[in-house]
């Protein structure tokens, strides 16, 4: 109980302004982001509703 928490993980929105700059994203984290919502099937990398998690 004497331990504290050293660690932070946050989801992060698919319109916050840190993935809104994709290249920025790519350079910093070498993430490429796209929201698969309105994408077909076929098209879609991750599925329709992932988050990145920073």
């Amino acid at each position: 109980m004497g331990r504290s928490f050293s660690g932070r993980a946050a989801l992060l929105s698919p319109f916050d302004r840190l993935i809104h700059d994709r290249q920025r994203m790519l350079e910093l984290f070498e993430f490429d982001y796209q929201l698969g919502t309105y994408k077909p099937a076929a098209r879609l990398r991750w599925g329709y509703f992932a988050l990145p998690i920073l």
